[in-house]
């Protein structure tokens, strides 16, 4: 498949932790964009993906995958939640920036 690259990190929230078969949905909270991610650059990239959790906020780049679909691959992630390997439903209590 044909990537597009694009080296901006994005402040993204999880709306969907990742399923069995590695989908995950990613967020913009300024815009509502949605990021549908279903392949990694490498099993550590979706090692850290997978401690994610609903409403957890995470850094990621992404490569556009496909031409028709909102399909991305995630290159780099980082957890801004200290909490990434509780649920973060109750983000609203807890930290979103690194301390």
């Amino acid at each position: 498949m044909t990537a597009t690259s694009d080296t901006t990190a994005r402040q993204c929230l999880v709306d969907q932790p990742m399923n069995q078969h590695g989908y995950i949905s990613l967020s913009l909270p300024t815009t509502g964009e949605t990021f549908h991610i279903v392949e990694y650059k490498d099993n550590k990239t979706q090692t850290q993906l997978e401690t994610a959790r609903s409403g957890c906020a995470v850094f990621v780049v992404l490569d556009r995958i496909g031409c028709r679909a909102e399909t991305w691959r995630a290159r780099s992630v980082e957890l801004l939640s200290e909490y990434a390997m509780e649920s973060c439903e109750d983000s609203e209590s807890r930290p979103t920036t690194p301390t």
